[in-house]
C-alpha cells in the first residue's frame, strides 16, 4: 500500500497532503481494502480536517474508490471511469452525481485466525478470573453472589 500524490489541483475541501491521503489505506483501512478485494491500494487524497467531511479517494487495479470514515465502508467509482473525469465531476460541484457501488467485506483467513486467538485469549481470561474468584456474582454463597448481613 502507498501514496501517491495527484500533480494537479484539487477540489475545494480535500488535501493530498499525504498525512490525511494515506490515511484511507493504513491499520483499519488496510484490513477493509484487503476484505474488499482490494490490492496494493494508493491513497490519492482525503478531505481536508477543515472541510468537516470523512471521504478519501483510492485506486487499486486501476480502478478508483471512495473510502467513508463514517460508515467505514468502500465505494467502487462506476461512473465516470477515469480520474480526469471524477475530478471534473467534483470541480463542478456533482460529486453527489458520481454513480458508485458499496462492496461487501468478506473475511479473510487471517481475520477468522485473528478472532479465533481473540475469544481463546478472552476464555482464559475469563477462566482465570473465575479461578480467581474475581468475577462478582460468582461465588460466596448458591444465590450466586457475595452477600453481606444487612
Amino acid at each position: 500500500m502507498s501514496y501517491s500524490p495527484i500533480h494537479r489541483e484539487v477540489p475545494e475541501g480535500w488535501t493530498t497532503d499525504p498525512f490525511y491521503a494515506s490515511f484511507p489505506i493504513k491499520g483499519r483501512w488496510a484490513k477493509i481494502a484487503k476484505r474488499c478485494g482490494l490490492v496494493n491500494p494508493v491513497g490519492l487524497m482525503h478531505d481536508s480536517p477543515e472541510s468537516g467531511e470523512t471521504m478519501g479517494l483510492i485506486s487499486a487495479g486501476g480502478r478508483y474508490f471512495f473510502t467513508d470514515d463514517m460508515t467505514w465502508s468502500i465505494f467502487e467509482i462506476i461512473k465516470p471511469k477515469t480520474l480526469d473525469e471524477i475530478l471534473k465531476m467534483m470541480f463542478d460541484g456533482k460529486e453527489r452525481l458520481i454513480k458508485t457501488k458499496r462492496l461487501e467485506e468478506v473475511m479473510t483467513k487471517e481475520d477468522l485466525e485473528e478472532e479465533k486467538k481473540e475469544k481463546e485469549a478472552r476464555l482464559a481470561s475469563l477462566e482465570q478470573a473465575m479461578k480467581d474468584n474475581r468475577i462478582p456474582g460468582l461465588g460466596g454463597n448458591r444465590l450466586g453472589g457475595n452477600v453481606s448481613p444487612c
